[in-house]
């Protein structure tokens, strides 16, 4: 009979210290890893059914109507109801997918994570009713990425902006932020650290500054649009924070365009129609390659302790003095008039100044925004540098604000300002000014759209929406086909209109299409143009208030939308109001005459 003690042989007498030989000491550590291999593969092995399931790093969380936050929301087919019931779940680096729909409630970002829509004109999510205070918040260190969704209806407090606030490090993409309300803000208000806009639109906000307003930060803005937004600065304030505009639009604004109190750049960007001064520079301000035009104040004032430096930018076409303060040239500058300010003078560096840029008006020409394009005879054309346009680095400059090749392959020179007119080949017929680019040329086979717009006076309106920019492809221009002019009216007897009024728009075209819509008001007013003893005053026409609009047209090519008039005349003025309607199978204008009155008073209740 073996009489020997027995060894030990469960876990829990693994760690007894047991008398033996050296060899016993290896055998016992042996048998004690192998016990534990075995623990470990039994847990791999066991089955999900048999252990809690704990979401890992990466996880995409989904949301939907009909859904339910006490889901795992795991799965498209196991959604969350609320955007914040997902954000509850989530862990850093995690992602949150929202269906389409209208979400009424605010959003809070306490750790870097994606959030992305079904489109901007898909998901919405909408602060009307009891929500109140800014829509998206992101904190500080934190990075965020938000797409393809709409912020709109946010009302906000001191210190907030109504759409987005954020201190920490969030990109925009493929969005719309608009018809806001905020203290700091109407659109967004950045506390800090930086912020990317790429391809998206900040349009019809309205607070102390209407659309974005940037303080101790670095704001960057891609191929997007601050458009339609009301305040003192209208469209983008800048207090001690850099920003850079790259093909972008801040135009139609009512209040400055750009306040600038830091360090300002801007490249293949456009500054116009915004109904006072179109930048404001009290710091510093590079312009490469820009237009800033159709202004109703200055276009460019340079008040500040640094002068504002341009390169192959034009200034022009303002509705005020075209500039105002110190200039500093680079070279190959348009400057429309020169009254007022200093440091371009007429064909030195390359500069024309005193000369009409004959710029047409801000409208799609092509590309992601609205821009202002040199019309035919312009100056601006094959006036840039010689040995290449560069933007603030040094580096050439490819394209334009658009996106077409800068320069044109045919004169191998670039233009000055943001458009870049594309020469025809040889023997070809050059384009029509505010012709689609060539990858959205109308077809001569197309069917024209039969457009009738119907203009009523309503409470509320339908705003742009983002959608990505799409390289245009050149390729043999065909004759456009002119389709029937829209039918214009205003509502039921009516030849006047207030500033605030709502205009909805009716497009009626042959099937699905994207729809543009362009409302303008312009007016005949007496300018002062030209410099020096060459200093006159004319009568021409003036772009008083400009307003876009984009859609689709559902199957049957139906379309409705509401823009509003944002114009605010002291005393009735007589105008033009324009509506034109573009798809890819052509374009249709109506004109209108009326009388803009001042604000009507708001009732006591």
């Amino acid at each position: 009979m073996d009489t020997r003690p027995r060894q030990p042989t469960t876990a829990s007498t693994h760690a007894l210290t047991v008398a033996g030989s050296p060899g016993t000491r290896a055998r016992r550590r042996t048998l004690t890893a192998l016990i534990l291999l075995c623990l470990c593969a039994t847990l791999v092995v066991a089955p999900a059914d048999d252990v809690t399931r704990a979401a890992v790093p990466g996880t995409t969380y989904y949301v939907a109507p009909g859904g339910s936050d006490g889901n795992d929301c795991l799965s498209s087919g196991t959604p969350c109801l609320t955007i914040g019931g997902a954000l509850a779940k989530t862990a850093a680096g995690d992602t949150v997918a929202v269906g389409a729909g209208t979400y009424h409630e605010r959003l809070s970002v306490a750790h870097d994570l994606t959030i992305t829509g079904a489109g901007a004109g898909a998901t919405v999510v909408d602060g009307s009713g009891a929500v109140t205070g800014t829509l998206l918040s992101v904190g500080p260190s934190v990075a965020a990425t938000v797409a393809a969704l709409t912020l709109q209806r946010g009302h906000a407090g001191e210190g907030d902006g109504g759409g987005v606030t954020t201190g920490g490090r969030l990109t925009l993409a493929d969005s719309v932020v608009r018809d806001n309300t905020g203290g700091a803000a109407g659109g967004i208000y950045q506390y800090g650290g930086t912020m990317t806009l790429t391809r998206s639109v900040v349009d019809g906000n309205s607070g102390d500054v209407g659309g974005v307003d940037t303080s101790y930060g670095a704001l960057t803005l891609i191929s997007s649009t601050v458009s339609g937004n009301s305040g003192g600065t209208g469209g983008i304030g800048v207090d001690n924070a850099t920003l850079t505009l790259t093909s972008s639009t801040v135009g139609g604004n009512d209040g400055t365009g750009i306040q600038n109190g830091g360090a300002t750049t801007l490249i293949n960007s456009t500054v116009s129609a915004n109904i006072g001064i179109g930048l404001d520079n009290l710091v510093s301000a590079a312009l490469y390659n820009s237009t800033v035009g159709g202004n109703s104040k200055v276009g460019v004032f340079s008040e500040g302790s640094g002068p504002v430096t341009l390169a192959g930018t034009i200034v022009g076409d303002n509705i005020g003095p075209d500039c105002s303060g110190p200039l500093t040239s680079q070279g190959y500058n348009l400057l429309g008039s020169a009254a007022g300010c200093a440091g371009l003078r007429e064909g030195v560096d390359g500069d024309r100044v005193g000369v009409d840029p004959r710029l047409g008006p801000l409208q799609d020409n092509g590309g992601p925004t609205m821009t202002q394009a040199p019309g035919p005879g312009s100056p601006a054309i094959d006036g840039g540098n010689p040995a290449g346009c560069t933007d603030n680095s040094g580096r050439p400059l490819t394209a334009d604000g658009r996106g077409g090749s800068r320069p044109d392959a045919v004169n191998n020179r670039c233009d000055i300002g943001a458009v870049e007119i594309q020469a025809p080949p040889s023997g070809a017929a050059a384009p029509l000014p505010g012709a689609p680019p060539p990858g959205d040329t109308p077809t001569a086979s197309a069917a024209p759209p039969s457009a009738v717009a119907t203009v009523t006076t309503t409470a509320s309106r339908v705003l742009p929406h983002a959608t990505p920019a799409t390289p245009a492809t050149p390729r043999p221009r065909a004759t456009a086909v002119r389709p029937p002019p829209p039918s214009l009216t205003l509502h039921p007897g009516a030849s006047a209109v207030a500033s605030g009024d709502t205009l909805v728009i009716r497009l009626t075209t042959v099937a699905r299409a994207r729809v543009h819509i362009t409302l303008q008001a312009t007016a005949t007013a007496e300018v002062m143009s030209g410099s020096g003893k060459n200093r006159r005053r004319t009568t021409r026409r003036v772009v008083l208030y400009q307003a876009t609009l984009n859609g689709t047209a559902d199957a049957r090519g139906g379309y409705e939308g509401r823009l509003r008039i944002g114009y605010r005349p002291a005393k009735p003025v007589r105008a033009a109001l324009v509506a034109t309607a573009r798809t890819a199978r052509g374009e249709s204008t109506r004109t209108a005459t009326v009388t803009i009155e001042p604000p009507r008073p708001r009732r006591r209740t």
